[in-house]
């Protein structure tokens, strides 16, 4: 009578042993593949909402420079100047406004190349810049009332020689729900840059607390 294992049955022993091993140690390298992704994207998410909070900050203060440089340059060649936002594509131009003589008034007249020249005018070349990545316009209002509020489209207005603008508000905003507010006073050129999302009334009554 044989006693013990055959060869046979241990060398088929040992393959399940050898399989069994295999087959932990994979569930424990994915354990820990796992965990070094869970302890990568606790570093990142917070990280790319910051990045986002500094673009619309970026973006805003940039924005805001852009406003005042536009009224310095209407003043300064005394000629109006316009700004045009388009909300679809994030993107606002700028450019010196022409005097036509057969209609007796001044038109703007903004092209899709930005290195373009109307008329061999460089002061009518059009100018546009992009919102930072993750940023986009939320709201344009006129003062002259909540109906004039505008989400889409495009958006132009002026800047006298004088240096007289329209007021409104210009409301920034990315997709996390942070707002940056610009407010835009009628004389002078100013910008005022909030952070949030204000309204005129608001506005106004924290003006004169």
């Amino acid at each position: 009578m044989e006693s013990g294992i055959r060869g046979s049955d241990r060398t088929e022993a040992r393959a399940r042993i050898g399989r069994g091993s295999a087959q932990g140690l994979t569930l424990i390298e994915l354990g820990i593949v796992m965990l070094l992704m869970a302890i990568l994207a606790s570093f990142s998410i917070p990280r790319l909402f910051m990045i986002t909070e500094i673009n619309l900050r970026t973006a805003t203060r940039r924005l805001a420079e852009t406003l005042q440089l536009t009224s310095a340059m209407a003043t300064n060649t005394s000629r109006p100047y316009v700004v045009q936002y388009d909300m679809d594509k994030g993107r606002y131009c700028t450019t010196a406004a022409q005097f036509d003589p057969g209609t007796g008034r001044w038109i703007a007249q903004f092209t899709d190349e930005s290195i373009e020249v109307v008329g061999g005018d460089t002061l009518s070349k059009t100018k546009c810049f992009t919102l930072k990545d993750g940023v986009f316009f939320r709201e344009i209002e006129p003062l002259r009332g909540t109906e004039e509020k505008q989400e889409k489209g495009k958006l132009s207005h002026w800047y006298s020689p004088r240096g007289i603008t329209d007021p409104m508000m210009i409301r920034l905003g990315d997709k996390q729900g942070r707002f940056y507010t610009l407010i835009l006073s009628r004389y002078g050129g100013g910008v005022d840059l909030r952070k949030g999302r204000w309204e005129f009334k608001e506005y106004y009554e924290d003006l004169f607390e």
